[in-house]
Protein backbone atom coordinates (compact mmCIF):
# COMPACT_ATOMS: atom_id res chain seq x y z
CA UNK A 1 0.00 0.00 0.00
CA UNK A 2 2.45 2.26 0.73
CA UNK A 3 4.28 1.94 -2.27
CA UNK A 4 1.24 2.04 -4.42
CA UNK A 5 0.86 5.57 -2.64
CA UNK A 6 4.90 6.14 -3.38
CA UNK A 7 4.60 5.04 -7.02
CA UNK A 8 0.54 7.11 -7.66
CA UNK A 9 -0.51 10.36 -9.22
CA UNK A 10 1.29 12.29 -6.01
CA UNK A 11 4.02 9.87 -5.08
CA UNK A 12 6.39 12.90 -5.24
CA UNK A 13 4.39 14.37 -1.86
CA UNK A 14 3.58 11.32 -0.04
CA UNK A 15 7.45 10.63 -0.12
CA UNK A 16 7.85 14.28 1.66
CA UNK A 17 7.53 16.42 4.49
CA UNK A 18 4.52 17.75 2.73
CA UNK A 19 2.86 14.29 4.06
CA UNK A 20 2.03 15.26 7.46
CA UNK A 21 2.48 11.63 8.47
CA UNK A 22 5.87 10.89 6.75
CA UNK A 23 7.44 9.97 10.23
CA UNK A 24 4.50 7.20 10.51
CA UNK A 25 5.51 6.01 7.42
CA UNK A 26 9.10 6.04 7.62
CA UNK A 27 9.04 4.19 10.55
CA UNK A 28 7.06 1.84 10.06
CA UNK A 29 9.35 0.84 6.98
CA UNK A 30 12.30 1.15 8.85
CA UNK A 31 10.36 -1.58 10.84
CA UNK A 32 9.46 -3.60 7.98
CA UNK A 33 12.99 -3.06 6.66
CA UNK A 34 14.05 -6.03 9.52
CA UNK A 35 13.41 -8.44 7.36
CA UNK A 36 16.24 -8.82 5.10
CA UNK A 37 13.42 -9.95 2.30
CA UNK A 38 11.90 -6.47 2.67
CA UNK A 39 14.84 -4.59 3.33
CA UNK A 40 15.49 -3.09 -0.20
CA UNK A 41 11.82 -2.09 -1.01
CA UNK A 42 11.89 -0.41 2.10
CA UNK A 43 15.19 1.34 1.80
CA UNK A 44 14.46 2.21 -1.72
CA UNK A 45 11.06 3.99 -0.36
CA UNK A 46 13.18 5.45 2.26
CA UNK A 47 15.69 7.16 0.62
CA UNK A 48 13.37 8.58 -1.35
CA UNK A 49 11.99 10.54 1.90
CA UNK A 50 15.34 11.15 2.37
CA UNK A 51 15.97 12.98 -0.39
CA UNK A 52 12.66 15.15 -0.44
CA UNK A 53 14.72 16.79 3.23
CA UNK A 54 16.96 19.19 3.03
CA UNK A 55 20.59 17.32 4.14
CA UNK A 56 21.14 18.71 6.79
CA UNK A 57 17.09 18.36 8.66
CA UNK A 58 17.11 17.05 12.50
CA UNK A 59 13.89 17.33 12.93
CA UNK A 60 12.66 13.59 12.41
CA UNK A 61 15.48 13.18 9.97
CA UNK A 62 14.99 10.53 7.23
CA UNK A 63 18.24 10.70 6.35
CA UNK A 64 19.50 9.55 10.73
CA UNK A 65 16.43 6.88 10.68
CA UNK A 66 18.10 5.48 7.43
CA UNK A 67 21.44 5.92 7.77
CA UNK A 68 20.57 3.34 10.98
CA UNK A 69 19.92 0.76 9.11
CA UNK A 70 23.20 0.49 7.96
CA UNK A 71 25.53 0.08 11.00
CA UNK A 72 26.89 -3.19 11.41
CA UNK A 73 25.36 -3.18 15.27
CA UNK A 74 22.54 -2.09 16.29
CA UNK A 75 20.86 -1.81 13.05
CA UNK A 76 16.99 -3.12 13.55
CA UNK A 77 18.21 -5.03 10.27
CA UNK A 78 18.79 -8.76 9.00
CA UNK A 79 19.76 -7.62 5.57
CA UNK A 80 22.80 -8.95 4.60
CA UNK A 81 26.30 -7.12 3.82
CA UNK A 82 25.36 -7.99 0.24
CA UNK A 83 21.81 -5.95 0.03
CA UNK A 84 23.30 -2.90 2.12
CA UNK A 85 26.47 -2.77 0.11
CA UNK A 86 23.62 -2.58 -3.15
CA UNK A 87 21.63 0.25 -1.81
CA UNK A 88 24.84 2.13 -1.29
CA UNK A 89 26.75 1.50 -4.34
CA UNK A 90 23.34 2.42 -6.52
CA UNK A 91 23.66 6.19 -4.94
CA UNK A 92 26.80 6.90 -4.48
CA UNK A 93 27.51 5.96 -8.82
CA UNK A 94 24.57 8.03 -8.91
CA UNK A 95 24.34 10.80 -11.52
CA UNK A 96 22.38 13.07 -8.42
CA UNK A 97 24.73 15.11 -6.20
CA UNK A 98 22.27 14.82 -3.77
CA UNK A 99 21.59 10.55 -4.10
CA UNK A 100 25.44 10.53 -3.84
CA UNK A 101 25.28 12.67 -0.55
CA UNK A 102 23.25 10.08 0.64
CA UNK A 103 24.88 7.12 0.01
CA UNK A 104 27.90 8.64 1.27
CA UNK A 105 25.64 9.23 4.40
CA UNK A 106 25.28 5.39 4.30
CA UNK A 107 28.65 4.38 3.86
CA UNK A 108 29.67 6.07 6.34
CA UNK A 109 27.31 4.18 8.63
CA UNK A 110 28.65 1.09 7.16
CA UNK A 111 32.33 1.81 8.02
CA UNK A 112 31.61 2.95 11.30
CA UNK A 113 33.65 0.81 13.64
CA UNK A 114 32.31 2.18 17.63
CA UNK A 115 30.15 4.15 19.20
CA UNK A 116 26.96 2.13 18.01
CA UNK A 117 23.86 3.38 20.27
CA UNK A 118 20.30 1.96 19.34
CA UNK A 119 18.53 4.93 18.88
CA UNK A 120 15.34 3.44 17.84
CA UNK A 121 12.82 1.16 18.76
CA UNK A 122 13.56 -2.71 17.74
CA UNK A 123 9.61 -3.70 18.59
CA UNK A 124 7.19 -4.35 16.21
CA UNK A 125 3.35 -5.14 17.82
CA UNK A 126 3.76 -8.49 19.35
CA UNK A 127 6.55 -9.37 17.31
CA UNK A 128 9.47 -10.57 19.65
CA UNK A 129 12.43 -8.89 17.82
CA UNK A 130 16.01 -8.66 18.40
CA UNK A 131 18.49 -6.21 17.53
CA UNK A 132 19.36 -7.23 13.78
CA UNK A 133 22.27 -8.71 12.52
CA UNK A 134 25.77 -8.82 14.13
CA UNK A 135 28.79 -10.72 12.72
CA UNK A 136 29.02 -13.99 14.82
CA UNK A 137 32.87 -14.63 14.05
CA UNK A 138 35.53 -12.63 13.06
CA UNK A 139 35.29 -13.77 9.46
CA UNK A 140 32.33 -11.70 9.13
CA UNK A 141 33.19 -9.00 10.23
CA UNK A 142 35.99 -9.10 8.08
CA UNK A 143 34.13 -9.73 4.71
CA UNK A 144 31.69 -6.69 6.46
CA UNK A 145 34.50 -4.20 6.39
CA UNK A 146 36.34 -5.85 3.59
CA UNK A 147 33.29 -4.77 1.13
CA UNK A 148 32.93 -1.24 2.19
CA UNK A 149 36.96 -0.77 1.86
CA UNK A 150 37.18 -2.24 -1.74
CA UNK A 151 34.06 0.08 -2.97
CA UNK A 152 35.91 3.02 -1.15
CA UNK A 153 39.04 2.06 -3.20
CA UNK A 154 37.09 2.10 -6.03
CA UNK A 155 35.84 5.45 -5.39
CA UNK A 156 38.27 7.44 -4.29
CA UNK A 157 40.79 6.63 -7.10
CA UNK A 158 37.85 7.57 -9.85
CA UNK A 159 37.25 10.33 -11.64
CA UNK A 160 33.79 11.09 -10.38
CA UNK A 161 33.17 14.06 -8.37
CA UNK A 162 32.45 12.01 -5.83
CA UNK A 163 36.31 10.60 -5.45
CA UNK A 164 37.47 13.63 -3.13
CA UNK A 165 34.21 12.81 -0.46
CA UNK A 166 35.25 9.23 -0.21
CA UNK A 167 38.74 10.15 0.28
CA UNK A 168 37.56 12.40 3.11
Amino acid sequence: TIERAANGENGQEFTSRKNNHFTKFTSLLRSLAYDSALFERCTDLLCRFALSEEPQENNNSVRDLLKSLFYIFLSGTHASVDQRFRVIERLVKSKSENEQNLGLLLFSAALEAEHFIGNYSFDFGAHSRDYGYFPRTSEETHKWYAEFIRLSEVLAVSDQPIADKVKT
